[in-house]
């Protein structure tokens, strides 16, 4: 299986790929007019223009539900050279959205080879990417630092799908395409979570946050509609966007609803599968399954077990590596470090009641441990992955062949929905962040997010080893801030800062995190060592000219804790990190 957990999910999928259709061009227009690509007997997605007007259509709807004025974007293609009202483009513009012109520009030429090599339905998943920008301006949002803007127009991309999938309008193997061009359009690894504006994120950011969009609609996009299309109480939101004058947004404060993160229908590749039962455990039921009841009961009361949500899933003819027995259940502990001392004693446990051994599945979430073996009814996979203060387990049964693909999956579909919620760390992390009062005028937040183990990794050079060292110095939480400019920015020239921390079992993980985080960033941005401020147990800093200016970076270590301050501008950066944890005495 391959490392990055999100992956398995595309490759899945590509297994269903179905061929593709040509695309001829569509002319320049402010309102989509009747023109088509491929032929009408291949189905919906076959019909550009048709596609251009059911998405019109369905931004309009939703827009008028919510009380909001909408707008429709021009479509232009770019069959020669033309002048924008964002500048010269032409042919070699793949595509891209001019809010100067409220219009969407593609090269018919480049969606023609797109719908040649990936599918059909490729061009569709671009355009409706570009469709959210609009949406974006139309909600008065702006890109900023990092990738969140460009996640959110995924997502937005996603809800779109997933409209169309209800009515029918979707051909097989469209999801397949979405999946793929997503992919091709990814940026590579190695370039840290927080780089410049124009990026898009690596391949399982756009997969993640397409497939947020897919599966939970516009009000997973944590886009700010006046009134419709809300999120029910404590559901995790999507990406921050940031959004200049507006009051600061923090993403998901409250803790994530248990029952939202577990599926009511549970579909895998090969069909779905029927609610066998569910239900919240109690805890003498719970340590009944463990071989010392009585233990059991002392230490989930030591760790603040709080609760627990289960569903079970069946499947009467599950095809070779089918599940046709699933159970996903997630418990809640009082804490990250409770939650990490909880993992490694429930996967015992199971070995030893069920006679299974320990598995290589790699990482999910922010730790990870697998076991399997024979089962009465097949062949057992489980997956114990840990999530801040969570803990999920997937357990697939498959009664011909290996469960794991379809595991893997029943692990990620909560995972997707807590990639960025800060509801899953402790209260005192957010504490630990800055605050607008405690940096020079001229910024003010962004947004809020905590990622997992898993996410950051991926975006090493190396996923694999950074994965595995992650584990090895005790990975517990990260949490994140962002700052934007307000107008040209601070005296000192930023208009982007940056704040995150990351906690780890103990200080000696944290001492060996540093050095590891600095020179994979270093050479990512080819930065080099600079001189800064010397605070906390350690700190060491790096910086150079990067996109929007000159970039520094500092790192410090305060016992188990690793900050990363980063300042990007014009000017000097470096002073306002200086003036940072000067004046008040931050990171000491």
């Amino acid at each position: 299986m391959p490392r990055h957990p999100q992956l398995a999910l595309v490759i899945v999928l590509l297994l269903l790929a179905v061929p593709s259709s040509r695309i001829p061009d569509v002319s320049a227009q402010s309102t989509p007019a009747a023109q088509r690509y491929g032929n009408q007997d291949q189905g919906y997605a076959a019909q550009f223009t048709e596609v251009l007007i059911q998405l019109d259509a369905f931004w309009a709807a939703i827009f008028e539900s919510s009380g909001m004025n909408y707008r429709t974007p021009g479509v232009v293609p770019l069959n020669q050279p033309i002048t924008t009202g964002c500048g010269p483009a032409g042919p070699n513009d793949f595509a891209f959205y001019c809010s100067v012109d409220e219009a969407i520009y593609y090269s018919a030429a480049a969606f023609t080879e797109h719908a040649q090599n990936i599918g059909d339905f490729s061009p569709i998943v671009v355009i409706a990417h570009e469709w959210g920008h609009h949406v974006q301006r139309l909600v008065g949002l702006v890109k900023g630092p990092g990738t969140a803007f460009e996640l959110q127009a995924d997502c937005l991309a996603g809800a779109y799908a997933s409209d169309a999938g209800q009515q029918g309008l979707l051909d097989p193997g469209d999801l397949t395409e979405a999946v793929a061009t997503s992919s091709v359009h990814a940026d590579p690894l190695g370039l840290p979570q927080d780089a410049p504006p124009g990026t898009h994120g690596n391949s399982d950011d756009r997969l993640t946050s397409f497939m947020r969009g897919y599966l939970d609609g516009v009000t997973g996009c944590d886009l700010p509609l006046s009134t419709a299309q809300q999120p029910p109480a404590q559901r995790p939101a999507g990406p921050p966007v940031p959004n200049p004058g507006s009051a600061p947004r923090t993403v998901g404060v409250a803790p994530p609803n248990l029952s939202a993160l577990v599926p009511t229908a549970l579909e895998l590749p090969h069909g779905r599968l029927r609610l066998f039962d569910e239900g919240a455990a109690t805890l003498e039921t719970l340590v009944s399954g463990f071989p010392d009841p009585v233990e059991a009961t002392r230490l989930l009361q030591d760790w603040g077990w709080s609760g627990n949500l289960y569903r079970y899933f069946a499947s009467d003819n599950p095809p070779p590596n089918g599940a046709g027995w699933v159970e996903l259940s997630i418990h809640r502990f009082a804490s990250a470090d409770a939650a990490a001392a909880a993992l490694p004693y429930f996967a015992t446990g199971r070995m030893a009641e069920l006679g299974l051994t320990q598995r290589e599945i790699g990482l999910f979430g922010d730790q990870t441990e697998a076991v399997g073996g024979q089962a009465y009814n097949g062949t057992e996979l489980t997956i114990y992955a840990r999530r801040g203060n969570l803990l999920i387990r997937a357990t697939a049964i498959a009664p011909v062949g290996d469960p794991r693909a379809d595991v893997t999956e029943v692990t990620l579909y909560p995972l997707r929905q807590l990639i960025d919620h800060v509801g899953v760390v402790a209260p005192a992390m957010l504490d630990l962040l800055p605050t607008t009062a405690m940096l020079p005028p001229g910024l003010q937040p962004a947004g809020d997010h905590a990622r997992s183990a898993a996410t950051n990794a991926d975006t090493f050079a190396d996923p694999d080893e950074a994965g595995e060292l992650f584990q090895a110095w005790g990975w517990r939480e990260q949490v994140a801030r962002s700052f934007v400019a307000v107008g040209s920015g601070t005296a000192n020239g930023t208009t982007q800062f940056d704040a995150s921390i990351y906690r780890f079992a103990d200080p000696r993980g944290a001492s060996q995190a540093l050095p590891y985080f600095l020179e994979a960033r270093a050479q990512a941005l080819n930065l080099h060592d600079v001189a800064g401020p010397h605070v906390g147990d350690e700190a060491r800093a790096i910086g150079g000219p990067v996109e929007g200016g000159q970039e520094a970076t500092l790192y410090v270590r305060v016992g188990d804790i690793l900050l990363r301050l980063t300042a990007v501008g014009p000017g000097n950066p470096m002073a306002d990190i200086e003036a940072l944890v000067g004046a008040s005495g931050y990171a000491r």
